[in-house]
């Protein structure tokens, strides 16, 4: 799983790299955590991006990972 997890985020990187998007100096979680956790959220709990973001960031992937409520 965590191979997976890592190569999903190595994609999205690569995806927004080449599609030259910029991301705004204020985020706190970048485009491809967000593609990642929903990815994530999807192939591994069903499509629950609760679970998803809480695993993520219970085991560390993403450092910064947004909260339930913004």
């Amino acid at each position: 799983m965590e191979k997976e997890i890592i190569i999903v985020f190595c994609i999205c990187d690569e995806i927004t790299q080449a599609l030259k998007i910029v991301e705004d100096p204020q985020v706190k979680m970048t485009n491809s955590e967000i593609m990642t956790t929903a990815l994530v959220s999807m192939l591994y709990f069903s499509g629950n991006f609760e679970k998803g973001r809480n695993f993520l960031a219970e085991h560390g992937y993403i450092k910064k990972m947004l909260s339930k409520i913004w």
